[in-house]
């Protein structure tokens, strides 16, 4: 019986230590989320904090592929006119709503950038984006209007867009510059989520045109044997999206972007950039 008893309390030992290791981890578990809940509820009292990821951020995601919107300069920092532009904004939005939001930027591909905001994965798309109802975010008051032109290699023989016909035509993939050249009577689409590639594919005869936003298109034609035909295919506005339910968000950047459209350093901003409007 002795024995039985001993060997109960030793069985009973390993329990005990199970439940004090357990009441460790709930202890612990417990504080995480009190601190986590301390800093998502700090701010409570202003709405444009609570509907960011972070309090004290804005995190944009940007396709750095498509100069002189975005692009990566020799030491690997993301420049650009989107990039001055929020430079620009976040000095109005912290004066206007008494906050301090940094930037933070987030590389992606231009394709997954409207999922990413759909599921509040990003606060911010700013990379170009053109109004679509199909993309089903919110378009911020437009900051720049631009057009779809088509870019040919100089020596390419091809004057006009019914040249395109029965040619392979070059688009990013997910942009309004690839859906009309799906309207290209008898043009084969080639979709690449990368613009770089695109102009590569151009270099080299891949394809024989492509379909880009004007001032990425001026961009290109000015270090290359390239040029624009002189048939617009869409004019457009380029706008910041934010998630439809961001309504604070949505004020915020409106209110900016109307504040710096109006001065002189939107205009430089231009020049500096090259961006005729």
């Amino acid at each position: 019986m002795e024995s039985d008893r001993r060997n109960k309390k030793q069985k009973n030992k390993p329990k005990k230590e199970e439940e004090k290791k357990m009441k460790k981890v709930l202890i612990i578990i417990a504080l995480l989320l009190s601190l986590v809940a301390c800093s998502k509820t700090q701010d409570s009292d202003n709405p444009l904090i609570n509907e960011l990821l972070v309090n004290d951020q804005l995190i944009i995601a940007i396709s750095p592929d498509y100069p002189p919107y975005e692009d990566y300069d020799n030491q690997g920092n993301i420049i650009g006119f989107d990039v001055d532009l929020m430079n620009e904004l976040i000095v109005y939005i912290n004066k206007e709503y008494d906050v301090d939001l940094k930037l933070t930027w987030k590389d992606m591909a231009f394709d997954t950038i409207v999922g990413a905001l759909q599921t509040k994965q990003i606060d911010l798309g700013v990379s170009g984006f053109i109004y679509d109802p199909e993309r089903k975010v919110y378009f911020s008051t437009p900051y720049l209007v631009s057009q779809q032109v088509v870019v040919v290699n100089s020596d390419s023989g091809i004057n006009s867009v019914a040249d395109l016909n029965g040619k392979k035509v070059g688009a990013q993939t997910g942009t309004t510059g690839e859906d009309v050249a799906n309207d290209i009577e008898g043009a084969t689409v080639v979709s690449l989520s990368d613009a770089n590639q695109i102009f590569a594919q151009l270099q080299t005869n891949a394809i024989d045109a492509l379909v880009i936003d004007k001032p990425v298109a001026d961009n290109y034609v000015a270090a290359n044997s390239a040029v624009i035909l002189n048939e617009t295919l869409l004019d457009e506005e380029t706008s910041i999206i934010v998630h439809p339910d961001n309504v604070n968000l949505q004020k915020a950047i409106d209110f900016a972007i109307g504040e710096f459209l109006t001065t002189d350093a939107y205009k430089q901003l231009l020049q500096k950039w090259e961006i005729e409007q």
